[in-house]
């Protein structure tokens, strides 16, 4: 299972497998979190939820110069899109948004 990971015809993103694992794990529950369900009125321990099976992730654009990359989600029960924003700094890929991209 996982994510389809495609790039935009005529772009080419460093480190593709990396990019994957890393928005595969965005997706996923973090590791020690616990999900309860109702049942008959109490709250009752259940498993995570798996990876949503379907999700495709298309980069839209990479700027090789500033290491930035669009990248589309497209989620097979949400009809909106969804546009992540990441960034390799020659070695490694992070979510982590500047401050000042949206602010100025």
């Amino acid at each position: 299972m996982g994510i389809q990971l495609r790039e935009t015809p005529g772009i080419a993103i460093p480190s593709k497998n990396e990019l994957k694992a890393k928005i595969e794990s965005r997706l996923r529950a973090p590791a020690g979190t616990k999900y309860y369900v109702r049942r008959g009125g109490v709250l009752v321990e259940t498993e995570p939820p798996q990876l949503e099976k379907g999700i495709a992730v298309v980069v839209r654009s990479f700027d090789k110069k500033n290491g930035r990359a669009y990248v589309h989600l497209i989620f097979p029960k949400y009809e909106m899109p969804v546009v992540q924003i990441w960034n390799f700094d020659g070695k490694n890929w992070s979510d982590d948004v500047d401050p000042g991209l949206f602010a100025r």
